[in-house]
């Protein structure tokens, strides 16, 4: 049986998430401090502007740019002006039986310029879009996800054993969810029981609950319920019993996730540990080598052979090179049998020679992303040498990240190991180079 784990790993800057199989990373996450993660947020929301030709809305949800939502997204019920009544025993109007019953109806005929409305972000804004919205709320938790304004049963593809989803189906019945709303059964709700459906179903409700109080309470644009973040979000969708452990180097966010998970899943406690040990959490198995290894372009198989991947806006191109491998039997081609014959260098390979600092990838690594990494390798640094006073070399334009927005992080490091640190630049560097003097 496979050795699966979760391990966690926090500081001032950003926190980190490895799911490892037999010691071999299998997931990453990772989540900024000071970014802010938006889906799964719900907002009240105002619109700013109807466009009937695309039939969509723009909706101004407080942020710098405004949200996008699709007429085939917007329930007629989350516009109604007085739907956030906490008894919920309005009668549906014309518009919302039209709809019901497949009618087309225009995105002029629901919403208006200046009109308020509930939405939840399903896709954050990226590049000069905008986020993507939903009036179709949906509210996640560790076995359910309740559907205030859809009466539909759902339960995960994943769980395939028939006499299961049937038993799943038969437990939703009992446990009394109110007939307006509908939920889908998550993959870890299998073998599950009563007892924490019940306990989910009261939480999710009383969410609710106080999602529809702050929505008649507050003026548009107001940010009602924020999901999240990565750390918990972690514990509620991929901490279960197929876990062997959950190892969390910040006290604060193990404190944080035993009280979730003593809440919504006492069972798993014993699996959540409070790593304490000198050696950076990440650095134990390789973890930090195995996450730079996510962004190679090159991957070398076992026998000689290699995998070369290119990025491009619209796919991913994977090739797949002999190499080194020789073997008297047919090609390592796989499901697709593809051969070229190269006869010549091409023009790109005379007339170009690779990049020294994104080593032929066409990327870098952000300032941001780097002055991190420095970070962290100070803290590393200092644990197993004392000093009175550092010198850390790095590329100008780390040094500057590191001289003005991680400014503070530089005085908490100072303050915590008394000493003074101190930046210096050399611009004959790479762009990832450190150097501690």
């Amino acid at each position: 049986m496979k050795n699966r784990e979760i391990i966690i790993s926090s500081d001032e800057q950003e926190k980190r998430v490895a799911i490892l199989e037999d010691g071999k990373l299998e997931e990453f996450f990772l989540e900024r401090n000071k970014s802010r993660h938006l889906a799964g947020n719900i907002y009240k929301g105002k619109v700013a502007q109807v466009v009937k030709g695309m039939e969509a809305a723009f909706i101004d949800i407080g942020l710098e740019k405004n949200g996008f939502l699709y007429i085939q997204e917007l329930l007629p019920e989350t516009v109604k002006n007085d739907e956030y009544a906490v008894d919920g025993n309005d009668e549906p109007s014309s518009a919302e039986q039209n709809n019901n019953t497949g009618g087309q109806i225009s995105i002029e005929n629901l919403l208006n310029k200046g009109q308020d409305v509930i939405v939840q972000v399903v896709k954050e804004p990226f590049g000069t879009k905008g986020c993507r919205l939903t009036s179709q709320i949906s509210l996640p938790g560790r076995f359910l996800v309740l559907m205030p304004y859809s009466n539909n049963i759902g339960i995960s593809k994943r769980i395939t054993d028939e006499k299961e989803r049937q038993r799943l189906k038969e437990l939703l019945k009992e446990i009394g969810l109110p007939k307006e709303m509908g939920c889908i059964m998550r993959t870890q709700a299998a073998k599950m029981g009563r007892k924490e459906f019940d306990r989910e179903l009261k939480y999710l409700l009383r969410l609710w609950q106080t999602i529809k109080r702050k929505s008649v309470r507050k003026n548009a644009p107001y940010l009602i319920h924020e999901e999240f973040d990565l750390v918990l979000r972690t514990a509620r969708d991929l901490f279960g019993e197929e876990i062997s452990q959950m190892i969390i180097d910040s006290r604060d966010d193990y404190k944080r996730v035993l009280g979730f998970i003593k809440t919504l899943a006492p069972q798993l406690q014993r699996g959540i540990k409070l790593y304490k040990d000198k050696m950076p959490l990440f650095e134990k198995n390789d973890v930090e080598k195995q996450i730079e290894e996510i962004f190679a372009q090159q991957i070398v198989l076992r026998r000689g052979g290699y995998i070369v991947i290119e990025r491009t806006e619209a796919l991913i191109s994977i090739d797949v090179n002999s190499g080194r491998f020789v073997t008297r039997g047919r090609l390592p081609l796989g499901i697709v049998q593809i051969a070229r014959q190269r006869v010549r260098k091409s023009l790109e390979s005379i007339m170009f020679s690779q990049c020294a600092q994104c080593k032929g990838m066409g990327i870098v690594k952000s300032p941001q992303t780097i002055a991190f990494k420095v970070l962290r390798q100070i803290k590393y640094f200092l644990m197993s040498n004392k000093k009175r006073y550092l010198e850390v070399c790095v590329h100008p334009q780390i040094a500057m990240r590191l001289f003005n927005e991680e400014r503070s992080a530089i005085n908490t490091l100072e303050k915590r190991y008394w000493l003074k640190i101190a930046i210096l630049t050399d611009e004959h560097l790479g762009i990832e180079e450190v150097k501690f003097l």
